[in-house]
């Protein structure tokens, strides 16, 4: 099985207090490539957290771009 990473993005441009814009649950082996592949990169600056491991996502969280509940509400942990 692939590894599985959490992307958080951020974009500096923006006012303090709304520059995350959104994460992502994709799959190694470069996570960064497939978030682009997938369409969940929305650009910014990137903070790549993995692999991880304990939990695991739940079906149609995986390779979009999640705001905050997303997030919380994505994971099933094990």
């Amino acid at each position: 099985m692939m590894e599985m990473y959490y992307l958080s993005f951020v974009d500096e441009n923006k006012p303090e207090g709304e520059r995350w814009i959104g994460g992502c649950y994709c799959y190694g082996p470069d996570p960064v490539a497939n978030a682009w592949e997938a369409g969940c990169n929305p650009g910014g600056e990137v903070m790549i957290v993995g692999p991880i491991e304990g939990f695991s996502v739940k079906d149609g969280f995986m390779n979009i771009l999640l705001d905050e509940d997303g997030i919380n509400n994505a994971v099933v942990l094990h």
